[in-house]
């Protein structure tokens, strides 16, 4: 099997991925390839952040025959200290998307309710929530959008329940193309 060459991949399901995501994981035909497909698109978000990339303003696409990868950040490092909803600066076009990811790094000293959320157009307004997430403290939650909420545009909208004092969060969404 694929995942079986894939050293700590187990430990990256436990650590990064949300029990729902988990859970279709799991029940998935093509486990092995959608749980690489996972980690591939998460650590490939990972190392743009690490370079100092910077993927908001059109994305940055990674050629591989058919099959391309984009990143809009939508979220950048938001320092809010208070308890109001943090509003994206953008929504994520995802109108060719075969998949799509939605990223949350969460570095705020309180845990944070996510609202994945999508519309028919660009704009916020009658945006639907596809999806609530609670990222905690200090962390990062990866979501993969499954074919019943594809969107044509996706977005995230992230709101801590008391107000944090320290950190900042931020949110991305991967788009595979």
């Amino acid at each position: 099997m694929i995942m079986e060459r894939i050293p700590g991949h187990e430990e990256f399901y436990k650590k990064e991925l949300n029990i729902v995501e988990r859970l279709a994981a799991s029940l998935s035909p093509h486990d092995d390839f959608l749980r690489l497909t996972n980690i591939l698109l998460h650590k490939q978000n990972e190392l743009m952040e690490a370079l100092g990339g910077q993927p908001g303003g059109g994305g940055v696409s990674v050629p591989g025959g058919k099959l391309a990868m984009r990143t809009e950040q939508l979220i950048k490092n938001n320092t809010s200290r208070s308890t109001e909803m943090i509003i994206p600066e953008k929504m994520a076009q995802c109108w060719s998307a075969n998949r799509v990811l939605v990223v949350v790094n969460n570095t705020l000293d309180q845990d944070v309710r996510v609202d994945i959320i999508g519309n028919n157009s660009s704009g916020f307004d009658n945006a639907y929530i596809i999806k609530q997430i609670l990222c905690p403290t200090t962390k990062s939650r990866v979501y993969s959008l499954k074919l019943e909420e594809w969107m044509p545009w996706v977005g995230v909208r992230v709101q801590a329940s008391t107000a944090p004092t320290a950190g900042s969060v931020s949110g991305s969404v991967i788009i595979q193309e």
